[in-house]
């Protein structure tokens, strides 16, 4: 009788779960960054010598340059990608017209 049953765990199911556990993952990632956030900015409240507002100011705009930096160069990793892709035949033809 437990030949005629259905498997347990079909693929659509299998990858609902692979889904939520995927989730999980990043709820935990989430919660570990809001933790170390919350503790360097209860460090930064109880510190006797906390940074002038100039030095807060300079530190915001170097993590904005760094930001955008990063930003940039991703976007141009992925053009070079696409052309190592269309150059080595594993990209789409068309893929050359957007390099």
């Amino acid at each position: 009788m437990a030949d005629d049953m259905p498997p347990a765990v079909d693929d659509d199911l299998q990858e609902l779960i692979d889904e939520l556990m995927e989730d999980d993952a990043e709820d935990r990632e989430h919660e570990e960054i809001s933790a170390t956030a919350l503790s360097e900015a209860t460090e930064y409240l109880v510190d006797p010598d906390p940074p002038s507002p100039e030095q807060v100011g300079w530190a915001e705009g170097a993590v904005i340059s760094a930001q955008s930096a990063a930003d940039n160069m991703a976007s141009y990793v992925l053009d070079l990608r696409r052309a190592l892709a269309v150059f080595a035949g594993t990209g789409r033809p068309e893929e050359a017209l957007l390099i």
